[in-house]
């Protein structure tokens, strides 16, 4: 497959342009500053575009079979990266024909008192330090619902992310809740990466909001 990446830069992102190279995927990676990657590979095609520009985007979609975002917030306040984003993205796709996304956001990125996660993070860490993050992702979950139904978008929600090694421990899914409980409260971004790639191997995740550990 020929695969967009956007957020190419940050170690999730770079993780996964990696690993789908390795995989055999042609790989295209968007980002603002191309000097930032440090991957180099004859399966990955490195490109200076504006992630918040439809038409730069759509430059770079073209004859892209799917779009894959590690986008990521810089700081924890005031943070609308995720759904301004989402957008933009989403926009290109349409206009080039792509119709498979797959994207990152968190665990407990919405309130319900019925799918509480562990309690740091819900009554310590949601409230306080990462309440606008979580805030923007669960507007960027709201739209690809609501407005992207000709889209088969995965929005893969993991728990705190580490930079440790890739493993080969089985993924735990649960499918459109908000975290898995009995779950490690880390993952690995390779392992996240990992199965962001496997995401595209299967239509059991289309449509759908999945909580990821190991």
């Amino acid at each position: 497959m020929k695969l967009a990446i956007v957020g190419a830069t940050g170690n999730t992102g770079l993780s996964l342009a990696q690993q789908a190279a390795e995989k055999g995927h042609e790989v295209v990676a968007i980002m603002r500053n191309t000097s930032k990657f440090t991957i180099q590979h004859e399966k990955i095609k490195v490109l200076e575009g504006n992630l918040l520009s439809v038409e730069s985007l759509t430059e770079h979609f073209q004859g892209c079979d799917a779009v894959m975002s590690c986008v990521g917030a810089h700081t924890m306040r005031n943070v609308s990266i995720y759904s301004e984003s989402v957008r933009i993205i989403t926009e290109a796709m349409k206009k080039t024909g792509i119709s498979r996304f797959v994207g990152v956001t968190s665990w407990c990125t919405t309130d319900n008192p019925n799918d509480r996660g562990p309690f740091v993070l819900e009554w310590i860490l949601k409230p306080t330090i990462l309440k606008s993050a979580l805030a923007d992702m669960a507007v960027m979950e709201k739209h690809l619902r609501e407005s992207c139904s000709d889209i088969k978008y995965t929005v893969v929600r993991p728990p705190e992310l580490t930079n440790m090694p890739i493993t080969d421990k089985q993924i735990k899914v649960e499918t459109e809740r908000l975290h898995v409980p009995g779950g490690s409260t880390k993952i690995a971004r390779a392992d996240l990466a990992r199965f962001m790639l496997m995401c595209l191997e299967t239509e059991e995740y289309n449509g759908k909001m999945v909580s990821v550990a190991v």
